[in-house]
């Protein structure tokens, strides 16, 4: 069973393929050491549940994060950015996790949520602010933004970490904001925290890059040519 966790498969499985499917510009790359015919087709959400809607307006701000128990710990490298905001901005600003309900942080007042296909949309349009924090390693630089085209398909102003996908699916300051340090983290959230038209200015924008380009409607259509 070991070799089903070889890294060396993947190569070899790109070379006996007649055709490579990649989710970014990154993955791409590598496919294209190994076979000539790679196509690029992106993350996707499904239109019919993703789309923007009028929310109640409310004094209070959320900030969710949605993801696994396994990338917990990107939150967690977020934590002293959201103690200063909490110190701040005070019962104005809480906080959301969606994916590991076993995750506490009585400072921030968290308890986890579970994920569940039924409530994954419900969960998400609770937030004010989405947030996609990675680091930026070569692991990272393969992930496909899914998250954060979450939280933008919604309508929600989002803040990712400036790598890797990222960079493609965000423009900072006009559909999104991009963040690298701590620092900027921090300045780009509490602009957002101040700003409840900006949120809605960039919410607005980030929906409409993910209904141009990053629904399975949009991209079906393009796969079925390929295929």
């Amino acid at each position: 069973w070991l070799w089903l966790k070889s890294p060396k498969k993947t190569a070899r499985i790109i070379r006996l393929s007649d055709l490579v499917i990649a989710g970014n510009q990154y993955l791409a790359d590598y496919a294209r050491y190994y076979s000539e015919n790679v196509a690029i087709i992106p993350s996707t959400v499904d239109a019919r549940a993703y789309y923007p809607i009028e929310k109640a307006s409310s004094e209070k701000v959320t900030i969710g994060w949605s993801g696994s128990p396994t990338t917990v710990p990107y939150f967690e490298e977020m934590v002293p950015v959201f103690l200063r905001l909490k110190q701040r901005y005070g019962n104005k600003l809480q906080f959301r996790l969606l994916g590991d309900p076993g995750y506490v942080n009585e400072a921030l007042g968290i308890k986890g949520v579970a994920w569940t296909s039924e409530t994954e949309v419900e969960v998400i349009r609770s937030f004010d602010i989405g947030i996609m924090p990675m680091p930026d390693d070569e692991w990272s630089k393969g992930k496909c933004a899914m998250k954060g085209i979450q939280y933008m398909g919604l309508g929600i102003a989002t803040v990712m970490t400036g790598v890797g996908m990222n960079k493609e699916v965000i423009t900072d300051g006009v559909n999104g904001f991009l963040a690298l340090s701590q620092e900027e983290w921090f300045e780009k959230l509490s602009l957002l925290i101040e700003q409840p038209e900006l949120r809605l200015s960039l919410g607005r924008a980030g929906a409409v890059t993910v209904a141009q380009r990053y629904t399975m409607q949009v991209q079906l259509p393009i796969l079925n040519d390929l295929l």
